[in-house]
């Protein structure tokens, strides 16, 4: 027997004690007997063990041990002993606080992992230099920080964690509640992670386009549901430890005197008081995305409950030490945070734990703003310089300048007016398409968003302002972005619709200065309706004077006012209610087109539509199919596909032939002839290594754009034409 389990004791009774000591003196042979059998069989083994609960369960598990390993053919464990491995809660100088290990060896259970968290936490306190936590003993009468800190986890703040998540009335008076230790320890040990993961995004955030090893390690590594069986990474608890206190050296809070653990104090004492009024708060967010938020959740805890989560308790830290939410004025600047955060989290693409951190951060710096909590949560964030860059954020701080006059007075019915508009179905918080700073009165303003709140309903642009008004409003919207480059045109995804989940109109809407000047400038002067005003930006619109780009200023004709542009629109809502949205693209051709859908797409930069009806009426030419032949004849006036194709037969001595163009995306003509003779082709055209069994394909291929090119076609085909009527019967 190694010599090493000679030191392993388990002091209870003597009885127990002395079995240790006995089965670790030698070896035992259990074979095919069960191990308590062998061990039973020794003279040493008296009654007096049988009567030890604690040997008698020793024994069943030894029992329990054997049989399974034995069943996956591995009995011989001494070998791998070094993988045993033990949590050690050191106890000897827990002489005030016993009451934690009889707890334990009461019930006969292993550790949750949260109960090993608060060990460790215990640990870490009392080795913490200069013993600001506090000693084993009391100092003045009053018992140390530690253990007063670790005593409310046990007792005090159980309250928030002990609930099952039922409503209040679904239990009866007198009726029994259960109580779920474990399920208690995994919601307190969720709700410091996810507190961990706040400070973590703030403190390290993103490193090169990624996460950050700590914050990623209490994000995902917490989240994972092996974190409920196991504590693990403790090292990265204590390095998270260390920045905390390291960030409070210079800041005169609370939770600098104690740090880290006075934050979670202050934070737990707080949801403890005042849980309802946080949560009711949350809950009327009006775009649904934190509507269900509790700090319970085990499932469904989605970046927008991270950021929620996060800016409650940065608010709640950074309260003042004489300062909670009884006071009247912290809860309504607590009130005015969560509209903003609200705002942010609807506005902002939020698709990782990235872009959350940097949401995180974002809220993090206007909470610390001076007077964000205890005076005027706008005043704070209209009067403070923004380091943060989401955009969203820009527009709450010009709403929250709004909301005073010169002289720092507060003006309500600003907030009433931007709350309402705010709560449009289709705007959702982003309102400052059509509001211009300092421009008027929020009587003002309310009458901008009558005007603009008609134009959307939660669908996106109304119906009336579709194919009922010839979509005046997404041509007037797009005619703005009259460039080629990627804050233009080029590559943006256009609708009218509001329920893709890209948000590609709202992006339209709200992502574009062109745009928001366009909803701006009709106020300056409102004597003629809106109608007339979206007309007269569509029938006006044009390209960049310096652009020079043939096939976008085609292209952009055709989408904004060109005779038959709104016809196009139609035809765009009807296809993509099932296949995707439309985007803008220079794929070859200046072409709209569903991505991935090659059939779905319409060429916008070449005349081909009236090339072609030229040659087949003038030429004897046909269309190769008659879907090309109803596409080019509609109002669409082009292909939904690449290439278009037409021939005709010919006759020469006696002789038949077919002749084919390929319009294609090249804007090159393919010319290609047939006959029953190839051979005879090949040598009167000079075709070599050709591959077409039942004709050729000339290697010159004509360039088309524009109608003034036809006669450069038809110039070939007269040319081909001579040829096939030299060949010889």
């Amino acid at each position: 027997m190694p010599d090493f389990l000679g030191r392993f004791t388990y002091e209870t009774r003597d009885t127990s004690t002395n079995f240790l000591a006995n089965i670790a003196k030698k070896k035992f042979s259990f074979d095919e007997k069960k191990p308590s059998e062998v061990l039973k069989a020794n003279k040493w083994f008296t009654d007096d063990y049988n009567c030890d609960p604690t040997v008698c369960a020793m024994l069943n598990m030894l029992d329990e041990i054997h049989s399974r390993y034995n069943r996956i053919e591995k009995p011989n464990l001494t070998d791998n002993l070094e993988r045993l491995q033990f949590y050690v809660l050191l106890l000897e100088k827990f002489d005030m606080n016993d009451e934690l290990y009889i707890k334990m060896n009461s019930r006969g259970l292993s550790l949750i992992p949260f109960e090993n968290f608060k060990a460790s936490i215990v640990r870490y306190m009392k080795k913490y230099p200069n013993a600001i936590y506090g000693g084993d003993k009391p100092e003045d009468g009053e018992i140390p920080y530690w253990l007063d800190f670790i005593s409310k986890i046990d007792a005090r703040w159980i309250d928030i964690f002990w609930q099952n998540p039922t409503t209040n009335d679904s239990c009866k008076i007198n009726e029994e509640i259960l109580i779920n230790d474990n399920e208690i320890g995994n919601r307190y040990f969720r709700f410091l992670n996810r507190y961990f993961f706040t400070k973590a995004a703030i403190l390290k955030g993103v490193d090169d386009k990624k996460l950050h090893a700590l914050p990623y390690f209490f994000t995902h590594d917490c989240e994972d549901p092996e974190a409920e069986k196991r504590l693990r990474g403790w090292n990265n608890y204590v390095d998270l430890f260390n920045l905390i206190t390291d960030s409070q050296k210079d800041i005169s809070l609370p939770s600098a005197k104690y740090p880290v653990f006075s934050a979670i104090e202050r934070i737990l004492e707080t949801f403890l008081t005042h849980q309802d009024f946080i949560l009711k708060c949350i809950h009327a967010d009006p775009y649904g995305n934190t509507s269900n938020f509790d700090v319970l959740r085990k499932d469904k805890y989605l970046l927008p409950d991270k950021i929620i989560f996060a800016a409650t308790t940065e608010f709640i830290e950074n309260l003042p030490e004489e300062k909670d939410f009884n006071s009247e004025e912290v809860k309504a600047n607590f009130k005015r945070m969560i509209r903003v955060a609200h705002n942010i989290i609807e506005n902002t693409t939020i698709e990782s734990d990235i872009p959350a951190v940097g949401v995180i951060n974002a809220l993090s710096e206007i909470i610390h703003y001076k007077g964000a909590i205890v005076d005027n949560f706008y005043y704070s964030l209209a009067t403070n310089d923004l380091k943060s860059r989401n955009e969203q954020l820009k527009d709450e701080k010009e709403k929250a300048k709004e909301m005073f006059d010169d002289n720092g007075n507060y003006n309500q019915t600003w907030e009433d007016a931007f709350k309402k508009a705010e709560k449009h179905p289709f705007f959702k918080g982003s309102v400052s398409f059509f509001f211009t700073p300092k421009a008027g009165s929020s009587q003002d303003f309310s009458n901008r968003y009558s005007v603009i709140g008609n134009l959307f309903d939660e669908n996106g642009i109304t119906e009336d302002y579709r194919k009922n008004k010839q979509h005046i409003l997404i041509r007037a919207m797009l005619s703005c972005l009259n460039h080629w480059d990627r804050s233009g045109l080029q590559d943006r995804f256009f609708t009218e619709k509001a329920d893709n989940k890209d948000k590609y109109l709202k992006a339209l809407v709200t992502g574009c200065p062109e745009v928001r000047t366009m909803f701006c400038n009709y106020f300056i002067d409102t004597s003629i309706n809106i109608d007339d005003y979206l007309r007269n930006i569509v029938r006006d619109a044009s390209c960049r004077p310096d652009e020079t780009n043939t096939s976008f200023k085609m292209l952009y004709r055709r989408l904004i006012n060109d005779d038959n542009s709104s016809a196009i629109f139609d035809d765009v809502a009807d296809r993509e209610s099932s296949r995707g949205c439309f985007r803008i693209q220079n794929n070859r051709s200046y072409v709209i087109m569903i991505p991935s859908k090659w059939y779905d797409q319409l060429v916008l930069d070449t005349e081909r539509h009236i090339i072609i009806p030229s040659l087949i009426n003038d030429y004897s030419f046909d269309y190769y199919d008659d879907n090309q032949r109803k596409q080019i004849d509609s109002l669409l006036h082009d292909y939904w596909g690449w290439g278009v194709d037409i021939h005709k037969k010919l006759k020469f001595n006696n002789k038949e032939y077919s002749l084919r163009l390929i319009f294609n995306a090249y804007k090159q003509v393919e010319f290609y002839v047939y006959g029953s003779n190839v051979t005879d082709l090949e040598l009167c055209f000079g075709i070599t290594n050709n591959t077409i069994k039942e004709g050729i394909c000339l290697p010159e291929k004509v360039p088309y754009q524009l109608d003034n090119n036809k006669q450069v076609i038809i110039d070939k085909i007269s040319e081909i034409e001579n040829k096939l009527a030299t060949l010889q019967q």
